[in-house]
């Protein structure tokens, strides 16, 4: 993630050349969590400060990611227009604002409620842009 914290570039590269790169994606579906602000907080202890000096780069490297991707990465040279479409699954908006301090804490109990809110931000997201999704042929509907 210090390197590369969203990997797009398999996804967007057009040479020929390049071993693994799917050239008829038309739609990127992003979980961006790491972009979020919210996740810098005022640590309340040793133990959260060391958390935060490791989160504090990843964010603002998740932020530069995305916007070089889509204002460079995902731009047409000739017409400007996007290569792909690009939906983002609003993740942070189903965490409440008093639980952002707690985010990161590696808990069973906190591992269940992000999972949930996950889930839950996952439906929503499915069933906003269900036209969106359907109409594309490389996506096969999981039951």
């Amino acid at each position: 993630a210090s390197v590369d914290s969203l990997n797009f570039e398999a996804l967007v590269s057009d040479d020929e050349a390049s071993p693994g790169v799917e050239r008829d994606i038309d739609t990127i579906v992003i979980f961006d969590i790491l972009g979020e602000k919210k996740l810098l907080t005022k640590p309340s202890n040793l133990y959260d400060s060391w958390v935060n000096s490791i989160i504090t780069p990843l964010v603002q490297l998740a932020k530069d990611d995305l916007k070089l991707f889509e204002l460079v990465h995902n731009r047409d040279p000739h017409s400007g227009k996007p290569k792909r479409r690009l939906l983002k699954v609003p993740l942070s908006q189903h965490i409440p604002d008093e639980y952002w301090p707690k985010v990161l804490d590696w808990s069973h109990s906190n591992l269940k409620f992000l999972y949930d809110i996950g889930y839950q931000a996952g439906l929503e997201f499915c069933d906003a842009h269900q036209a969106d999704l359907k109409s594309n042929p490389h996506l096969q509907a999981v039951a």
